[in-house]
């Protein structure tokens, strides 16, 4: 049977943030990436999923083969920010795509760990970032690479 290689990476990159407090510098940035791992597919001829949870854990398709570092949520932090407030954090995925002219990946259904972010008294919060990674399942053969997407993260009080 072959086997299909792909490093499934998932790198954000925050586009947007839409902050209301202009008295102190407001700053949002990443701690750690969300990653799927280095995954292979043993073929490409049906959707394959990985879909993680909040709690840190994940499910994945049986037809999905981890070679290392598993999937992980992302963890970000927000800094200068009103306190005391819970924050609305946007995350669109609509423009992720995943491989080389034709998307092989996509994201689906983002999510954050806690589901309502508060900023502290300081005006800092820190919360994960996670998400499914599907297939398209389309029998398309795919190439050994990493696979990287940005996408937008606003967020505001």
């Amino acid at each position: 049977m072959l086997k299909q290689h792909c490093n499934a990476r998932i790198a954000f990159c925050i586009l947007c943030i839409l902050l209301t407090s202009p008295a102190a510098a407001q700053t949002l940035t990443q701690d750690r990436a969300l990653t799927f791992g280095n995954i292979s597919l043993t073929t490409n001829n049906a959707m394959r999923e990985i879909e993680l949870h909040p709690d840190g854990s994940y499910t994945a398709d049986p037809g999905i083969y981890f070679y290392s570092d598993t999937p992980e949520l992302g963890r970000y932090i927000i800094q200068g920010q009103v306190p005391l407030t819970v924050m609305n954090i946007n995350i669109d995925v609509s423009s992720t795509l995943l491989g080389l002219g034709n998307p092989i990946f996509t994201l689906h259904n983002p999510f954050t760990v806690p589901a309502v972010v508060t900023t502290d008294g300081l005006g800092n919060a820190t919360f994960e970032i996670g998400a499914t990674l599907r297939s398209n399942g389309s029998g398309i053969n795919y190439s050994d690479a990493n696979y990287n997407s940005v996408f937008t993260v606003s967020v505001s009080p």
